[in-house]
């Protein structure tokens, strides 16, 4: 499937009238059945279906590591990803199904309980954190085609490791987490960029995954800087240009 689609279209400009066309970001429901079961149904952009479905496994708490997984079958014109777990599976027997703006809420307290208070005692410097953070927003393909997708990156102090978009920012960071899970790349001394609102969910899929360092050019939510300062976790918003602003954790931000 393709990410995006041409669609007809009227412009009004300084009140003149024309006709073109213009680029669209797609979305698509994609099916999760787990071990025979229907599970849940993401609306998503189909692309990186597969680091998705490993993502969405893992902050659900339906997996906790790679091998928890015996295989997955992508039917890629369908969107149905069948997956086969290692162990028996007794799902909720109503299937799921999760608009894009969506953060799974009713797994919100299971994974605030799976949380550790994050005591890794990395440092980036200011400027490097900034400097990554205008590569990440000149780094959105999709983004400069559409204007319709969210962003998401997991890097090191010094540059971007992993990429990916979504018209969903839970559906980014998925996609980032299932991939370093694929990958077998450790983030506990890495950092997670996203270009969304600092949501509760946010922090705790990044949480779950011990990151210590979330950065936004958005807002958190008081809720997301409650739970940021209760896990030890480093929360920067607005991160724009040279300016950013540190909401907990700013021990691991060197300022000069």
């Amino acid at each position: 499937m393709t990410e995006t689609k041409s669609v007809r279209i009227m412009k009004i400009n300084a009140g003149e009238t024309t006709w073109g066309t213009d680029l669209v970001v797609d979305e698509a429901p994609l099916s999760i059945r787990i071990n025979g079961h229907r599970y849940a149904t993401l609306m998503c952009t189909p692309a990186a279906i597969e680091y998705l479905v490993i993502g969405y496994l893992l902050s659900s708490g339906v997996i906790h590591k790679l091998d928890d997984i015996s295989g997955i079958e992508l039917d890629e014109i369908n969107l149905i990803a069948k997956v086969s777990l290692a162990a028996p599976f007794f799902p909720d027997l109503r299937e799921k199904t999760l608009t894009t703006g969506c953060g799974k809420g009713e797994i919100y307290l299971e994974v605030l309980q799976s949380c550790r208070y994050n005591d890794m005692e990395m440092i980036v410097g200011a400027e490097d954190l900034l400097s990554l953070v205008s590569r990440f927003n000149k780094s959105s393909r999709l983004f400069q085609e559409t204007g319709g997708v969210h962003s998401g990156a997991i890097c090191s102090t010094e540059e971007t490791l992993l990429f990916h978009e979504d018209i969903g920012r839970h559906n980014a960071v998925d996609k980032l987490v299932g991939e370093a899970l694929a990958k077998r790349l450790n983030l506990a001394d890495k950092l997670l960029l996203t270009s969304g609102r600092l949501s509760s969910e946010i922090l705790l899929k990044a949480a779950k995954q011990s990151i210590p360092i979330i950065v936004s050019r958005s807002a958190p939510t008081a809720l997301t800087i409650e739970l940021a300062l209760r896990l030890n976790v480093t929360l920067v918003g607005f991160a724009r240009g040279n300016r950013m602003n540190i909401y907990s954790g700013a021990g691991r931000i060197k300022i000069h």
